[in-house]
């Protein structure tokens, strides 16, 4: 258990409660950031988007991960999904007993869109992206301009051009493999396309909303909407069905260094069911999420080096739950984020897609640990980068997004300690 010295910094890991303990109203954000020297800066050092080297700790800082599977769910904020008035035990819980929560996790925006290109590029929410992508409409301008350091693709729309990097695209540069798991991808047509299902380009998206037998959602695939991804044939190979996890998890050679798994309407966390009488919310998430877990924790590649990291990809934008507020770590006057609107304008004050919160499960971080430093889907994006010895792309770039750091891998010892 912490001591009472460590847990008044307010940044260490603590020992979690066995019930989840309390935590802040909704509305209630700390006037000051977390600086007390618990604070979990990492150890990177930021060398701007774009360069040849490599913005990495060093390599005695943090634990020798090989693995990374990214879970990301949708509609739930922190305070139902992992606080006190968490209704879904599996999640608050027994998953919360195993690993280290980082309360202040939050979304980018609002739109699954924004937020999962945002994990994977560290692009800022635009409004296109905001609004979900209703079309498969080119970013347009998307020109970057030689004096952004952060890298930001200019205006409005949905597929990114070829001229912004994806963290897909660093791990093949790297010799590294990656994969997207994405559930219900395959028509039920078999005559159509049965991996990297998307939008034609220009056209209207008819995977908007889920449909009788066929729960899929583009929005929910962030995959298919960069150009280096989907205009390749890796897209096929690469962003495929869950039905092919457990084979690729049968063995340490075929686990992929970055696996991203998405649950469709059905499981995804959503309080709308995805078909009358279906159940929704965290109740049909649960046993979906258990399973996909305890497939990965019983393998050897996640026993000796693996790292889960389970998080929704925003709160909900509107309704009694509604909450937009923003990580701490964002200047949102800053220049990469002017083309966003309001994103509060349709639920909550603020500027962000709500506090959801994040739980890391790993033999390299403390069971029932908690880490409170302000993080969101660009930190996360910047700690993966990290992990792997990769460049930070985008807003992952900017020294105010911190990485996790050696906090947050409490149960690691760094050769020479």
């Amino acid at each position: 258990p912490a001591t009472p010295a460590a847990a008044a910094a307010d940044t260490v890991v603590d020992q979690a409660p066995a019930a989840p303990a309390a935590d802040p109203a909704p509305t209630e954000e700390p006037a000051t950031p977390d600086t007390g020297t618990g604070t979990d800066t990492g150890t990177g050092a930021d060398t701007g988007a774009g360069t040849d080297t490599p913005a990495v700790p060093a390599p005695s800082k943090l634990p020798p991960v090989k693995h990374v599977w990214l879970i990301s769910l949708t509609g739930q904020r922190y305070e139902e999904a992992w606080g006190p008035k968490a209704v879904e035990p599996y999640l608050a819980t027994q998953l919360r007993a195993q690993g280290t929560l980082l309360p202040r996790s939050f979304a980018v925006a609002h739109g699954s869109v924004a937020n999962g290109v945002a994990l994977l590029s560290g692009q800022g929410p635009n409004p296109a992206t905001q609004a979900d992508c209703t079309t498969a409409s080119p970013v347009q301008p998307g020109t970057i301009d030689a004096s952004d350091d952060l890298g930001q693709a200019k205006g409005t729309g949905c597929i990114y051009p070829a001229t912004v990097s994806t963290l897909p695209d660093q791990l093949t540069g790297a010799g590294l493999t990656w994969k997207a798991y994405v559930q219900s991808i395959a028509s039920p047509d078999p005559a159509q396309p049965q991996t990297c299902r998307h939008p034609e380009a220009g056209a209207p998206d008819p995977f908007g909303a889920p449909r009788p037998g066929d729960p899929y959602l583009t929005a929910r695939n962030p995959f298919v909407f960069f150009a280096t991804i989907v205009g390749d044939p890796v897209c096929g190979s690469n962003v495929v069905g869950l039905d092919r996890l457990a084979p690729d998890l049968a063995t340490r050679d075929d686990t992929p260094a970055f696996s991203y798994i998405v649950p469709d309407a059905c499981h995804d966390g959503r309080a709308t069911p995805c078909a009358e009488g279906a159940p929704a919310g965290l109740a049909a998430t649960a046993p979906w999420l258990k399973g996909v877990v305890d497939q990965i924790t019983a393998t050897d590649a996640y026993k000796d080096s693996g790292l889960i990291v389970i998080t929704f990809d925003q709160a909900p934008a509107d309704g009694p739950l509604a909450d937009s507020r923003a990580c701490r770590c964002v200047d949102q006057t800053a220049p990469f984020w002017s083309n966003t609107p309001d994103a509060g304008s349709a639920a909550a004050p603020g500027k962000g897609g709500g506090r959801v919160g994040t739980l890391l499960l790993s033999p390299f971080v403390t069971a029932g640990g908690t880490v409170r430093q302000d993080y969101d889907h660009i930190s996360l994006l910047k700690s993966i980068e990290d992990l792997f010895g990769l460049a930070h792309l985008g807003a992952a770039a900017d020294p105010a997004h911190k990485p996790l750091g050696p906090k947050a891998y409490a149960e690691y010892t760094p050769p020479g300690r």
